[in-house]
Protein backbone atom coordinates (compact mmCIF):
# COMPACT_ATOMS: atom_id res chain seq x y z
CA UNK A 1 0.00 0.00 0.00
CA UNK A 2 2.48 2.68 1.32
CA UNK A 3 4.69 1.83 -1.55
CA UNK A 4 2.38 1.80 -4.29
CA UNK A 5 1.39 5.31 -2.98
CA UNK A 6 4.70 6.64 -2.67
CA UNK A 7 5.27 5.13 -6.55
CA UNK A 8 1.87 7.57 -7.71
CA UNK A 9 3.20 10.66 -6.09
CA UNK A 10 6.71 10.18 -7.93
CA UNK A 11 4.65 10.05 -10.92
CA UNK A 12 2.32 12.79 -10.46
CA UNK A 13 5.32 15.55 -9.80
CA UNK A 14 7.03 14.36 -13.13
CA UNK A 15 3.63 14.45 -15.16
CA UNK A 16 1.55 17.35 -13.19
CA UNK A 17 2.13 20.93 -13.48
CA UNK A 18 5.39 21.79 -11.49
CA UNK A 19 4.96 23.10 -8.94
CA UNK A 20 8.82 27.01 -5.60
CA UNK A 21 10.92 26.67 -2.47
CA UNK A 22 12.53 30.34 -1.33
CA UNK A 23 13.12 31.77 -4.79
CA UNK A 24 16.39 33.40 -3.28
CA UNK A 25 16.99 35.77 -6.34
CA UNK A 26 14.01 37.23 -5.66
CA UNK A 27 14.02 37.52 -2.11
CA UNK A 28 17.24 39.12 -1.58
CA UNK A 29 17.16 41.27 -3.87
CA UNK A 30 17.94 45.15 -2.52
CA UNK A 31 14.72 46.00 -4.70
CA UNK A 32 12.45 43.13 -3.86
CA UNK A 33 10.01 45.66 -1.57
CA UNK A 34 7.28 43.71 -0.66
CA UNK A 35 8.08 40.36 -2.12
CA UNK A 36 10.74 40.29 0.23
CA UNK A 37 8.33 39.63 3.46
CA UNK A 38 7.97 36.43 2.74
CA UNK A 39 11.62 35.70 3.91
CA UNK A 40 11.47 38.24 6.68
CA UNK A 41 8.69 40.11 7.73
CA UNK A 42 10.95 43.14 7.98
CA UNK A 43 13.00 42.38 5.08
CA UNK A 44 11.03 45.72 2.68
CA UNK A 45 12.53 47.85 5.42
CA UNK A 46 15.96 48.13 3.41
CA UNK A 47 14.79 49.20 -0.17
CA UNK A 48 14.93 52.70 -1.37
CA UNK A 49 10.94 53.06 -1.78
CA UNK A 50 8.58 54.76 0.64
CA UNK A 51 6.04 52.00 -1.00
CA UNK A 52 5.98 49.02 -3.60
CA UNK A 53 3.25 46.77 -4.99
CA UNK A 54 3.46 43.49 -6.26
CA UNK A 55 1.11 42.36 -9.36
CA UNK A 56 1.69 39.09 -9.37
CA UNK A 57 4.31 36.53 -8.35
CA UNK A 58 4.01 32.88 -9.38
CA UNK A 59 6.35 30.73 -8.41
CA UNK A 60 6.80 26.28 -8.94
CA UNK A 61 9.35 23.91 -7.53
CA UNK A 62 9.81 20.35 -7.58
CA UNK A 63 12.96 18.25 -6.04
CA UNK A 64 12.92 14.36 -5.16
CA UNK A 65 15.76 11.50 -4.78
CA UNK A 66 13.83 8.49 -5.67
CA UNK A 67 13.06 8.90 -9.13
CA UNK A 68 14.89 10.40 -12.29
CA UNK A 69 14.03 10.98 -15.62
CA UNK A 70 17.56 10.12 -18.21
CA UNK A 71 19.20 13.00 -20.78
CA UNK A 72 16.33 15.52 -20.85
CA UNK A 73 15.39 19.28 -19.25
CA UNK A 74 12.36 21.28 -18.33
CA UNK A 75 11.99 22.72 -21.65
CA UNK A 76 11.93 19.22 -23.15
CA UNK A 77 9.40 17.96 -21.20
CA UNK A 78 7.53 21.28 -21.70
CA UNK A 79 6.40 20.19 -25.19
CA UNK A 80 2.96 18.37 -25.95
CA UNK A 81 3.09 15.22 -24.78
CA UNK A 82 2.31 14.01 -28.17
CA UNK A 83 5.66 14.55 -29.17
CA UNK A 84 7.11 11.74 -26.09
CA UNK A 85 6.40 9.50 -23.88
CA UNK A 86 8.31 8.30 -20.35
CA UNK A 87 8.69 4.80 -20.23
CA UNK A 88 10.63 2.50 -17.06
CA UNK A 89 14.37 2.05 -17.49
CA UNK A 90 13.90 -1.48 -16.64
CA UNK A 91 12.13 -2.04 -19.90
CA UNK A 92 14.67 -0.37 -22.16
CA UNK A 93 15.61 -3.75 -23.81
CA UNK A 94 11.89 -4.76 -24.87
CA UNK A 95 11.19 -1.40 -25.83
CA UNK A 96 8.09 -1.57 -28.62
CA UNK A 97 8.28 0.94 -31.51
CA UNK A 98 6.87 4.16 -31.58
CA UNK A 99 7.25 7.55 -33.36
CA UNK A 100 7.94 9.43 -30.24
CA UNK A 101 11.03 10.64 -28.62
CA UNK A 102 11.38 8.63 -25.41
CA UNK A 103 12.23 8.94 -22.11
CA UNK A 104 13.18 6.76 -19.98
CA UNK A 105 12.15 6.99 -15.81
CA UNK A 106 14.88 5.15 -13.62
CA UNK A 107 15.06 5.27 -9.70
CA UNK A 108 18.17 6.49 -7.58
CA UNK A 109 20.42 3.86 -5.46
CA UNK A 110 22.07 4.06 -1.97
CA UNK A 111 21.24 4.34 1.97
CA UNK A 112 19.67 8.15 1.85
CA UNK A 113 16.49 8.89 3.40
CA UNK A 114 14.13 9.67 0.65
CA UNK A 115 12.42 12.91 -0.19
CA UNK A 116 10.27 14.46 -2.65
CA UNK A 117 8.97 18.31 -2.21
CA UNK A 118 6.47 19.91 -5.12
CA UNK A 119 5.13 23.45 -4.59
CA UNK A 120 3.58 26.31 -6.11
CA UNK A 121 3.52 29.56 -4.90
CA UNK A 122 1.26 32.67 -6.23
CA UNK A 123 1.37 35.73 -5.13
CA UNK A 124 -1.65 38.57 -5.60
CA UNK A 125 -2.17 42.29 -5.11
CA UNK A 126 0.29 42.87 -2.45
CA UNK A 127 1.71 46.53 -0.80
CA UNK A 128 3.46 48.41 1.64
CA UNK A 129 3.49 52.25 2.76
CA UNK A 130 5.96 53.84 4.53
CA UNK A 131 4.49 56.17 6.92
CA UNK A 132 7.24 57.82 8.39
CA UNK A 133 10.67 56.42 9.36
CA UNK A 134 10.03 54.08 12.08
CA UNK A 135 6.48 52.87 10.63
CA UNK A 136 5.61 50.82 7.91
CA UNK A 137 2.27 49.04 7.27
CA UNK A 138 0.84 46.49 4.51
CA UNK A 139 -1.19 43.46 3.30
CA UNK A 140 -0.71 40.42 1.20
CA UNK A 141 -2.48 38.01 -0.71
CA UNK A 142 -1.40 34.55 -1.61
CA UNK A 143 -1.81 31.22 -2.45
CA UNK A 144 0.49 28.27 -2.05
CA UNK A 145 0.21 24.54 -2.74
CA UNK A 146 2.55 22.18 -0.62
CA UNK A 147 3.26 18.10 -1.07
CA UNK A 148 6.19 16.72 0.99
CA UNK A 149 8.38 13.98 2.93
CA UNK A 150 12.28 14.43 3.98
CA UNK A 151 12.65 11.23 6.20
CA UNK A 152 11.03 8.39 4.02
CA UNK A 153 13.04 5.04 4.84
CA UNK A 154 15.68 4.31 2.46
CA UNK A 155 14.29 0.20 3.36
CA UNK A 156 11.61 2.30 0.34
CA UNK A 157 13.71 2.83 -2.28
CA UNK A 158 13.20 1.08 -5.00
CA UNK A 159 16.32 -0.75 -5.94
CA UNK A 160 16.00 -1.89 -2.21
CA UNK A 161 12.75 -3.02 -1.92
CA UNK A 162 12.15 -4.99 -5.24
CA UNK A 163 15.87 -6.85 -4.76
CA UNK A 164 15.28 -8.00 -1.17
CA UNK A 165 14.52 -11.54 -0.78
CA UNK A 166 10.91 -12.70 0.53
CA UNK A 167 10.33 -13.46 4.24
CA UNK A 168 12.94 -11.68 5.53
CA UNK A 169 11.35 -8.74 7.66
CA UNK A 170 13.38 -5.48 8.23
CA UNK A 171 12.51 -2.48 10.05
CA UNK A 172 10.94 0.72 8.89
CA UNK A 173 11.46 3.81 11.38
CA UNK A 174 8.56 6.43 11.95
CA UNK A 175 7.72 8.63 8.76
CA UNK A 176 5.47 10.97 7.45
CA UNK A 177 4.19 12.83 4.29
CA UNK A 178 1.74 15.39 3.44
CA UNK A 179 0.28 18.08 1.69
CA UNK A 180 -1.74 20.94 1.11
CA UNK A 181 -3.73 23.59 -0.62
CA UNK A 182 -4.72 26.92 1.25
CA UNK A 183 -4.88 30.91 0.47
CA UNK A 184 -3.58 33.51 2.76
CA UNK A 185 -5.06 37.02 3.24
CA UNK A 186 -2.22 38.99 5.78
CA UNK A 187 -1.11 42.46 7.13
CA UNK A 188 2.76 43.40 7.43
CA UNK A 189 4.22 46.09 9.97
CA UNK A 190 7.49 46.89 10.94
CA UNK A 191 9.08 49.32 13.49
CA UNK A 192 12.27 50.70 13.42
CA UNK A 193 14.78 52.64 15.57
CA UNK A 194 18.28 53.83 15.98
CA UNK A 195 21.07 51.93 18.00
CA UNK A 196 24.70 52.98 18.80
CA UNK A 197 25.93 51.47 15.42
CA UNK A 198 22.88 51.22 13.22
CA UNK A 199 19.43 50.56 12.93
CA UNK A 200 17.08 47.56 14.50
CA UNK A 201 13.70 46.68 12.65
CA UNK A 202 11.35 44.17 13.98
CA UNK A 203 8.61 43.39 11.76
CA UNK A 204 5.41 40.57 11.96
CA UNK A 205 3.06 39.20 8.87
CA UNK A 206 -0.42 38.18 10.50
CA UNK A 207 -2.13 35.65 8.33
CA UNK A 208 -6.08 34.53 7.69
CA UNK A 209 -5.48 30.77 6.32
CA UNK A 210 -8.02 29.50 4.33
CA UNK A 211 -7.84 25.32 3.67
CA UNK A 212 -8.90 23.93 0.62
CA UNK A 213 -7.22 20.30 -0.01
CA UNK A 214 -5.02 18.17 2.38
CA UNK A 215 -3.49 15.09 2.96
CA UNK A 216 -0.97 13.26 5.34
CA UNK A 217 0.09 9.89 6.59
CA UNK A 218 2.20 9.48 9.85
CA UNK A 219 4.07 6.07 10.70
CA UNK A 220 4.66 6.94 14.63
CA UNK A 221 6.65 3.85 15.75
CA UNK A 222 9.38 1.84 14.23
CA UNK A 223 7.70 -1.41 12.81
CA UNK A 224 8.66 -4.84 11.44
CA UNK A 225 7.62 -5.08 7.84
CA UNK A 226 8.43 -8.68 5.75
CA UNK A 227 7.52 -9.56 2.44
CA UNK A 228 6.23 -12.60 1.30
CA UNK A 229 4.87 -14.65 -1.65
CA UNK A 230 2.22 -13.91 -4.08
CA UNK A 231 2.65 -10.17 -3.42
CA UNK A 232 1.50 -10.31 0.18
CA UNK A 233 2.79 -8.02 2.65
CA UNK A 234 3.31 -8.43 6.29
CA UNK A 235 3.35 -5.80 9.56
CA UNK A 236 4.13 -6.49 13.06
CA UNK A 237 3.42 -3.61 15.62
CA UNK A 238 1.94 -1.09 13.50
CA UNK A 239 0.69 2.40 14.31
CA UNK A 240 -0.48 4.35 11.15
CA UNK A 241 -2.15 7.50 11.16
CA UNK A 242 -3.11 9.06 7.89
CA UNK A 243 -6.43 12.08 6.84
CA UNK A 244 -7.54 13.24 4.15
CA UNK A 245 -9.96 15.84 2.51
CA UNK A 246 -13.21 13.65 0.30
CA UNK A 247 -14.65 17.16 -1.26
CA UNK A 248 -13.13 15.86 -4.59
CA UNK A 249 -12.29 12.30 -3.73
CA UNK A 250 -15.66 11.09 -5.63
CA UNK A 251 -16.07 14.50 -8.04
CA UNK A 252 -15.80 13.88 -11.59
CA UNK A 253 -14.44 17.64 -11.96
CA UNK A 254 -12.44 19.39 -9.12
CA UNK A 255 -13.95 22.02 -7.17
CA UNK A 256 -12.43 24.37 -4.47
CA UNK A 257 -14.05 24.66 -1.77
CA UNK A 258 -13.26 25.71 1.77
CA UNK A 259 -13.18 22.74 4.21
CA UNK A 260 -10.81 24.51 7.11
CA UNK A 261 -9.88 27.15 8.35
CA UNK A 262 -6.68 28.85 10.97
CA UNK A 263 -4.40 31.55 11.86
CA UNK A 264 -0.69 31.71 11.39
CA UNK A 265 2.57 34.61 11.96
CA UNK A 266 5.65 35.30 10.53
CA UNK A 267 8.48 37.30 12.89
CA UNK A 268 11.72 38.85 11.77
CA UNK A 269 14.07 41.14 12.68
CA UNK A 270 17.11 42.70 10.68
CA UNK A 271 19.61 44.60 12.16
CA UNK A 272 21.87 47.04 9.74
CA UNK A 273 24.96 49.02 9.92
CA UNK A 274 25.64 52.16 7.43
CA UNK A 275 23.80 55.64 7.35
CA UNK A 276 20.73 54.15 7.20
CA UNK A 277 18.41 50.52 6.64
CA UNK A 278 17.97 51.93 3.09
CA UNK A 279 21.97 52.86 2.79
CA UNK A 280 23.78 49.87 4.69
CA UNK A 281 26.96 48.68 4.59
CA UNK A 282 25.85 45.33 5.71
CA UNK A 283 22.62 43.93 7.56
CA UNK A 284 21.68 41.17 9.20
CA UNK A 285 18.44 39.50 10.07
CA UNK A 286 16.45 36.25 11.44
CA UNK A 287 13.19 34.96 11.05
CA UNK A 288 10.49 32.74 12.20
CA UNK A 289 7.89 31.59 9.14
CA UNK A 290 4.22 29.95 9.19
CA UNK A 291 3.88 29.70 12.59
CA UNK A 292 0.60 28.55 12.92
CA UNK A 293 -1.94 25.46 11.59
CA UNK A 294 -5.00 25.10 9.50
CA UNK A 295 -8.20 22.94 11.08
CA UNK A 296 -10.21 21.03 8.43
CA UNK A 297 -13.57 20.37 9.60
CA UNK A 298 -15.60 19.93 6.60
CA UNK A 299 -15.31 16.95 4.52
CA UNK A 300 -12.34 15.44 6.60
CA UNK A 301 -11.39 12.44 7.45
CA UNK A 302 -9.06 10.89 10.32
CA UNK A 303 -7.83 7.20 10.11
CA UNK A 304 -6.10 5.24 12.77
CA UNK A 305 -4.39 1.69 11.86
CA UNK A 306 -2.95 0.20 15.53
CA UNK A 307 -2.26 -3.48 14.81
CA UNK A 308 0.16 -4.56 17.34
CA UNK A 309 -0.01 -8.57 15.82
CA UNK A 310 1.46 -9.13 12.25
CA UNK A 311 -1.06 -8.72 9.66
CA UNK A 312 -0.91 -9.72 6.64
CA UNK A 313 -2.14 -7.66 3.54
CA UNK A 314 -2.72 -8.97 0.12
CA UNK A 315 -1.67 -5.83 -2.81
CA UNK A 316 -3.10 -7.59 -5.09
CA UNK A 317 -6.35 -6.80 -4.01
CA UNK A 318 -5.50 -2.80 -4.20
CA UNK A 319 -4.10 -3.16 -7.76
CA UNK A 320 -7.46 -2.38 -9.69
CA UNK A 321 -7.84 0.87 -7.69
CA UNK A 322 -5.90 4.00 -9.04
CA UNK A 323 -6.18 7.82 -9.05
CA UNK A 324 -7.87 10.17 -6.27
CA UNK A 325 -11.02 8.55 -6.64
CA UNK A 326 -10.42 5.52 -5.42
CA UNK A 327 -8.97 6.86 -2.27
CA UNK A 328 -11.94 5.87 -0.15
CA UNK A 329 -12.06 2.31 -2.04
CA UNK A 330 -8.36 2.19 -0.69
CA UNK A 331 -8.97 3.18 2.86
CA UNK A 332 -11.94 0.87 3.38
CA UNK A 333 -10.09 -1.75 1.85
CA UNK A 334 -6.89 -1.27 4.17
CA UNK A 335 -9.15 -0.98 7.06
CA UNK A 336 -10.71 -4.74 5.94
CA UNK A 337 -7.92 -6.20 6.06
CA UNK A 338 -6.32 -4.73 8.97
CA UNK A 339 -8.76 -4.47 11.41
CA UNK A 340 -11.33 -6.69 9.69
CA UNK A 341 -14.16 -3.98 9.35
CA UNK A 342 -14.13 -1.53 6.45
CA UNK A 343 -14.95 1.05 8.57
CA UNK A 344 -13.25 0.42 11.76
CA UNK A 345 -10.00 2.73 10.72
CA UNK A 346 -12.25 5.67 10.79
CA UNK A 347 -11.78 7.99 14.46
CA UNK A 348 -12.57 11.65 13.35
CA UNK A 349 -14.40 14.17 11.12
CA UNK A 350 -12.07 16.49 11.93
CA UNK A 351 -7.45 16.96 11.85
CA UNK A 352 -4.93 19.38 12.25
CA UNK A 353 -2.12 19.97 9.62
CA UNK A 354 0.77 22.56 10.35
CA UNK A 355 2.30 25.00 8.39
CA UNK A 356 5.74 24.18 6.76
CA UNK A 357 7.72 25.87 10.25
CA UNK A 358 11.00 27.49 9.92
CA UNK A 359 13.14 29.29 10.83
CA UNK A 360 15.55 31.72 8.75
CA UNK A 361 19.16 33.44 9.37
CA UNK A 362 20.07 36.17 6.27
CA UNK A 363 22.86 38.12 5.97
CA UNK A 364 23.94 40.83 3.19
CA UNK A 365 27.04 42.76 2.55
CA UNK A 366 27.50 46.00 0.51
CA UNK A 367 30.18 46.52 -1.64
CA UNK A 368 31.27 49.56 -4.30
CA UNK A 369 29.38 49.68 -7.61
CA UNK A 370 26.33 48.13 -7.21
CA UNK A 371 28.07 44.67 -6.01
CA UNK A 372 26.15 43.15 -3.03
CA UNK A 373 26.77 39.09 -1.61
CA UNK A 374 24.04 37.93 0.04
CA UNK A 375 23.36 34.74 2.07
CA UNK A 376 20.27 32.82 3.65
CA UNK A 377 19.82 29.35 5.41
CA UNK A 378 16.34 28.20 6.12
CA UNK A 379 15.41 25.05 8.04
CA UNK A 380 12.31 23.31 9.31
CA UNK A 381 11.04 23.66 12.95
CA UNK A 382 9.33 20.33 12.99
CA UNK A 383 6.33 20.82 15.35
CA UNK A 384 2.83 18.88 15.06
CA UNK A 385 2.72 15.40 14.25
CA UNK A 386 0.97 16.12 11.39
CA UNK A 387 3.20 19.30 9.51
CA UNK A 388 4.50 20.46 6.02
CA UNK A 389 7.91 19.45 5.65
CA UNK A 390 10.01 22.69 4.30
CA UNK A 391 13.32 21.53 2.76
CA UNK A 392 16.73 22.81 4.05
CA UNK A 393 18.51 25.29 2.52
CA UNK A 394 21.72 27.12 2.17
CA UNK A 395 22.15 29.68 -0.46
CA UNK A 396 25.12 32.14 -1.02
CA UNK A 397 24.40 34.81 -4.15
CA UNK A 398 26.69 37.63 -5.51
CA UNK A 399 24.49 40.12 -7.65
CA UNK A 400 24.99 43.54 -9.06
CA UNK A 401 21.99 45.63 -8.47
CA UNK A 402 20.73 48.82 -9.58
CA UNK A 403 17.82 50.87 -10.14
CA UNK A 404 16.81 49.63 -13.74
CA UNK A 405 18.69 45.96 -14.42
CA UNK A 406 19.77 43.51 -11.27
CA UNK A 407 21.70 40.39 -11.97
CA UNK A 408 22.18 37.37 -9.05
CA UNK A 409 23.80 33.60 -9.44
CA UNK A 410 22.52 32.29 -6.29
CA UNK A 411 24.25 28.92 -5.61
CA UNK A 412 22.49 26.83 -3.22
CA UNK A 413 23.00 23.25 -0.97
CA UNK A 414 19.07 22.13 -0.83
CA UNK A 415 17.94 19.30 1.73
CA UNK A 416 21.81 19.21 2.84
CA UNK A 417 22.99 17.17 0.00
CA UNK A 418 22.17 18.86 -3.65
CA UNK A 419 24.62 21.45 -4.68
CA UNK A 420 22.90 23.70 -6.96
CA UNK A 421 23.27 26.57 -9.51
CA UNK A 422 21.04 29.49 -10.43
CA UNK A 423 20.33 32.43 -12.16
CA UNK A 424 17.83 35.52 -11.55
CA UNK A 425 17.18 38.86 -13.68
CA UNK A 426 15.30 42.56 -12.92
CA UNK A 427 14.05 44.03 -15.66
CA UNK A 428 12.34 47.38 -14.31
CA UNK A 429 9.49 46.18 -13.23
CA UNK A 430 9.56 42.22 -13.86
CA UNK A 431 11.58 40.05 -11.94
CA UNK A 432 12.32 36.39 -12.73
CA UNK A 433 14.61 33.40 -12.35
CA UNK A 434 15.45 29.92 -11.18
CA UNK A 435 17.29 28.19 -8.49
CA UNK A 436 18.43 25.05 -10.89
CA UNK A 437 19.31 26.85 -13.83
CA UNK A 438 21.08 23.10 -14.95
CA UNK A 439 17.63 21.48 -15.08
CA UNK A 440 16.27 24.09 -17.53
CA UNK A 441 19.06 23.77 -19.67
CA UNK A 442 21.01 21.10 -19.67
CA UNK A 443 20.55 17.74 -20.79
CA UNK A 444 21.11 15.32 -17.60
CA UNK A 445 19.33 13.15 -14.87
CA UNK A 446 16.29 14.89 -14.35
CA UNK A 447 14.35 14.55 -10.84
CA UNK A 448 13.35 18.17 -10.54
CA UNK A 449 12.80 21.74 -11.50
CA UNK A 450 11.90 25.35 -10.24
CA UNK A 451 10.90 28.70 -12.09
CA UNK A 452 9.77 32.37 -10.54
CA UNK A 453 8.72 35.48 -11.98
CA UNK A 454 7.04 38.56 -10.62
CA UNK A 455 5.61 41.25 -11.70
CA UNK A 456 5.26 45.08 -9.14
CA UNK A 457 5.51 48.05 -9.31
CA UNK A 458 7.02 51.23 -7.08
CA UNK A 459 7.76 55.07 -7.63
CA UNK A 460 8.58 55.68 -11.22
CA UNK A 461 10.40 59.44 -11.63
CA UNK A 462 12.73 60.18 -14.27
CA UNK A 463 15.31 63.44 -14.34
CA UNK A 464 18.61 63.46 -11.99
CA UNK A 465 17.27 65.35 -9.22
CA UNK A 466 18.28 63.69 -5.73
CA UNK A 467 14.62 64.14 -4.16
CA UNK A 468 12.68 62.18 -5.61
CA UNK A 469 9.24 61.69 -4.29
CA UNK A 470 8.82 58.03 -3.17
CA UNK A 471 12.53 57.70 -2.39
CA UNK A 472 13.89 57.86 1.48
CA UNK A 473 17.33 58.62 3.25
CA UNK A 474 19.11 58.92 -0.88
CA UNK A 475 22.27 59.68 0.93
CA UNK A 476 24.90 61.64 -1.48
CA UNK A 477 27.93 59.62 -0.33
CA UNK A 478 25.84 56.60 -1.11
CA UNK A 479 28.11 56.29 -4.37
CA UNK A 480 31.10 56.38 -2.95
CA UNK A 481 30.31 52.98 -0.89
CA UNK A 482 28.16 51.15 -3.62
CA UNK A 483 26.63 53.62 -6.03
CA UNK A 484 24.28 55.75 -5.72
CA UNK A 485 20.29 55.03 -6.42
CA UNK A 486 19.83 55.90 -9.76
CA UNK A 487 16.57 57.29 -11.72
CA UNK A 488 16.19 56.41 -15.29
CA UNK A 489 16.77 59.13 -18.19
CA UNK A 490 15.65 59.02 -21.60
Amino acid sequence: MLRVSIHLLIALFFCATLTAQEQMGLRLDYYAGVNAIFLNPAGHRTTPFSWDANLAEIGTFTANNYAFLTNTKLTDLLRSTDEYEIRYDLKRNAELETDKDVIYLDYYRGNQQRYFSALANVVGPSFYIRINPQHTIGAFTRVRSFASSRNIPAEYGYYRYVERPLNEAFSIAPFDLSGMLWSEIGANYTFTTETANGQFTIGANLKYLAGYEAFYMNNQTQFDYTKLAENDISGDEVDLEYGFTDSNTNADDFELEQNGSGFAVDLGMIYTFGESPENYDWKIGFSLLDLGRIRFTQNAQQHLIQQFNPTIVDTDLFRDLNGVNDVEDYTRLLSQQTLGDSTASLVSKEFDVWLPQSFSFQFDKAFANHWFLGAAIVEQIPVGDQRLQRGGLLVVSPRYESRWFGASIPVSLYNWQEVRYGAALRLGFLSLGTDNLGSIIQNKDFSGSDFYVALKINPFQWGSSDSKKGWVNRSKDRKKRKGKVECYDF
